[in-house]
């Protein structure tokens, strides 16, 4: 149900398939190791991706944003979310 409304809210399109999720750390240029998450489509072909970055590490939203992204993979796209 809530599913459903955050969808409605946020004019996201039906749910179209299962999502995935991974956890990396990937280097930046200056040596810094970012936390990752990459969310993505299962049983569907190429399909675009959503990059969300925030500064706010692991606390706080991190749930929120997870949930979020798993929403916005099931409609068919890739997420990265790095902090």
């Amino acid at each position: 149900m809530i599913r459903l409304f955050m969808r409605r809210l946020l004019a996201l399109p039906p749910r179209r398939c299962s999502s995935w999720l991974e956890e990396e750390w990937v280097p930046m240029h200056d040596g810094i190791r970012l936390a990752t998450l990459h969310i993505w489509p299962l049983d569907i072909g190429p399909a675009p991706t959503i990059v969300m970055r925030t500064a706010d590490g692991r606390s706080g939203q991190h749930g929120r944003r997870l949930q979020l992204a798993r929403l916005v993979a099931e409609s068919g796209y890739h997420v990265v979310v790095q902090d």
